[in-house]
C-alpha cells in the first residue's frame, strides 16, 4: 500500500508548531547520606585506626528511598565506596525545582557481597528515618543533598557491621541479622545465626564488630555453630575478677554461676578459639595490618587483673589491649599466668584446668599469622 500524505488543518498545524509552555524545570541531584556515630570506644586512646572519634561518616551501601511528587526516583543501596566523596550518595536523580521531595533512609546496607538487616526488635521490621526537603535553585546542579542519620540502635549498629566488613572482607556472600533487643535468655549473643544485642554493647565498635565475627565463623561451619562449652556442669569458665551482684570480689572463683568471660578467662580451648576469632574479627575491623600495631578496646564493663594479682592496678586500669605484642599480657598467657589452676568456691583446694586456653591468646596468634605471612583475613 502506498502511503499518502495526510493535509492538517492549519489551526492544528499551527499548535503542534508554536513554543509550547515551559515544563518541569529538571534539576538532577545526588542524595549523599551519612551517619552519626556515637560510640563509647571511638577514641584516639584506644590506639587503633579506624573510627578514632565520633565524627560523621558517609553511609556506604545504606539502603534508601527518595521520592518527590508522586513518583519514586531512587529506591536501592547507595554507592558502596565510590570515587570523588561519592560513597554514600545515589546516582543523579532529576528533581524538579521547587518541588519538595522525601528521602527514607532504613536499617539496611549492601557491602562486596554482604548483606546487614538490623531489625528494631523482635519483629522483622527495620528502623526508618525519613527527611523531607524543598528543592530550591540554592544547590547547584549536578551536586548533592546530604542528610545525616541519627544515632539510633539500629543506625549505631548498621554502621559499624557495614564498616567492619568492609575493612575485613570476609569473602562469604552472607546476611548478617542484628537485632537492637537484648536476647531473653543470653542478652548479647548470636542465637539462630541472628545476633542480639544489649543496650549497653550498641555503643561500643568492638561488641558489635567482635559479634560478626562469631556470625562469619557460623557460616563458614555451613550455619553450624561451632562446638564449645560454657556452662556445662563441670566447672569451665574461669576469672580472677568475679562479679557478684555487680560487686567484684577480687578472688579467684568458678564462674558457673553467671557465665561472664573475658580475654584472660581460663575456657576449654573450644570456647577460647571461637571467642578469639571474634575478638581477631573486630581487631582486623579496626586496625590497619602491622606486625607490631594492633589495639583492641575491653567492651566489658569490668576492667581485667592480667597479673592474678587479685587487684586492678597501674596498666591494668587502661582498657586498651595489645593484640599484635605483649603489652597487655605476657607470650603464652595460659601456660605463662595460669598453670597453677584455679580456685573452687567453696573450698581450699585448686584443681588443675586441663585442655584449657585463653581468647587473648588465640586472639593474637590469629593476628599475628596473618601480619606476619602477609595474608588477607579471607585467607
Amino acid at each position: 500500500m502506498t502511503p499518502r500524505s495526510i493535509a492538517l488543518p492549519l489551526s492544528i498545524l499551527f499548535v503542534l508548531l508554536a513554543p509550547r509552555p515551559s515544563s518541569a524545570m529538571y534539576h538532577p541531584l545526588r542524595v549523599c547520606v551519612w551517619n552519626a556515630l556515637n560510640y563509647d570506644d571511638a577514641s584516639p586512646g584506644v590506639g587503633d585506626d579506624f573510627w578514632t572519634d565520633n565524627a560523621d561518616t558517609a553511609a556506604g551501601g545504606i539502603w534508601v528511598k527518595v521520592t518527590s511528587q508522586g513518583s519514586t526516583l531512587f529506591d536501592n543501596y547507595t554507592e558502596e565506596h565510590g570515587g570523588a566523596g561519592q560513597a554514600g550518595c545515589t546516582p543523579l536523580l532529576p528533581f524538579v525545582t521547587g518541588a519538595y521531595f522525601n528521602v527514607y533512609v532504613y536499617s539496611e546496607s549492601q557491602v562486596d557481597g554482604h548483606k546487614v538487616k538490623v531489625y528494631r526488635d523482635e519483629t522483622n521490621v527495620r528502623s526508618v528515618q525519613t527527611f523531607m526537603g524543598l528543592l530550591t535553585t540554592d544547590y547547584p546542579i549536578n551536586t548533592s543533598v546530604a542528610v545525616t542519620t541519627s544515632a539510633t540502635h539500629s543506625f549505631l549498629l548498621l554502621a559499624a557491621s557495614t564498616f567492619a566488613l568492609f575493612t575485613v572482607q570476609p569473602d562469604l556472600a552472607t546476611t548478617y541479622t542484628l537485632r537492637a533487643v537484648p536476647h531473653s535468655a543470653c542478652g548479647t549473643c548470636v542465637v539462630g545465626g541472628e545476633a542480639w544485642f544489649d543496650p549497653f554493647y550498641i555503643r561500643k565498635k568492638y561488641a558489635v564488630s567482635r559479634q560478626l565475627g562469631l556470625m562469619t565463623l557460623r557460616s563458614a561451619n555451613g550455619g553450624n555453630s561451632a562446638i564449645k562449652s560454657y556452662t556445662s556442669r563441670l566447672v569451665n569458665l574461669y576469672n580472677d575478677r568475679v562479679r557478684e551482684d555487680g560487686v567484684d570480689t577480687n578472688r579467684w572463683a568458678s564462674e558457673l554461676d553467671h557465665g561472664w568471660h573475658e580475654l584472660n578467662t581460663r575456657e576449654y580451648q573450644s570456647t577460647a578459639a571461637i571467642e578469639g576469632f571474634a575478638n581477631y574479627f573486630a581487631a582486623v575491623a579496626w586496625n590497619e595490618p602491622d606486625p607490631q600495631d594492633c589495639w583492641f578496646e575491653q567492651y566489658n564493663p569490668l576492667l581485667i587483673d592480667w597479673d592474678l594479682s587479685g587487684s586492678v592496678d597501674g596498666a591494668e586500669s587502661d582498657r586498651s589491649v595489645d593484640c599484635a605484642s605483649y603489652a597487655t599480657a605476657p607470650l603464652a598467657y595460659m601456660d605463662t599466668l595460669c598453670n597453677k589452676g584455679a580456685w573452687v568456691t567453696g573450698s581450699n583446694d585448686y584443681i588443675r584446668l586441663v585442655n584449657r586456653g585463653t581468647e587473648i591468646d588465640w586472639m593474637r596468634f590469629l593476628w599475628n599469622l596473618m601480619v606476619q605471612e602477609s595474608l588477607t583475613f579471607a585467607q
